[in-house]
């Protein structure tokens, strides 16, 4: 088999195609060589990707304690490191200033909780009556959609009962004849 030079239509260059397929006309030879095109798929790496992803959430849902408390010691130390650098500009020592800062950071808290405990202890007071207000409002938004829909089984059943109630005989021919 030996390859003739054809010009293409949009180029202009020789291309060779076999002499056998060269006389066939060009619709029928677009026809007759069929086009293939072979698109890779890697399923392996969509699947790597899929276990990956789920192997990160198991582990950082079993290291949430830990992680909870590194990120919290982190934004405390990046929220409280400027002071200490004050205290540093000022001649303390950092280990001394780090040391001033949490027991202030400390004091302040037990300050907070101390000044707050009668308005807890109000709230803690408070608790059984809201509940019930908060059990008794869900009770009546339950019952709320039910009734509602009570009053349309209402309406419809009384519908039902003056369509059923109406007497055939009374309505002129006509109307019988067209229903």
């Amino acid at each position: 088999m030996t390859a003739t030079p054809i010009p293409t239509a949009s180029t202009g260059n020789l291309t060779s195609e076999p002499e056998a397929e060269s006389s066939l006309p060009s619709a029928k030879l677009a026809d007759a060589i069929p086009l293939t095109v072979h698109v890779p798929v890697d399923a392996r790496g969509a699947a790597l990707g899929i276990l990956a992803t789920v192997a990160l959430i198991f582990a950082l849902d079993w290291a949430q304690p830990f992680l909870i408390t590194l990120l919290l010691g982190i934004l405390f130390a990046y929220t409280l490191n400027p002071l200490v650098v004050w205290l540093e500009r000022i001649k303390i020592p950092r280990v001394v200033g780090a040391s001033l800062v949490m027991v202030a950071v400390t004091c302040t808290l037990v300050f907070g909780v101390y000044a707050l405990r009668g308005q807890v202890q109000g709230i803690f007071a408070q608790l059984p009556e809201a509940a019930s207000k908060l059990s008794a409002g869900l009770d009546k938004m339950r019952s709320g959609p039910l009734s509602n829909m009570q009053d349309v089984q209402t309406a419809v059943s009384t519908i039902e009962k003056a369509t059923n109630q109406t007497d055939l005989s009374a309505l002129p021919k006509r109307a019988l004849r067209t229903s």
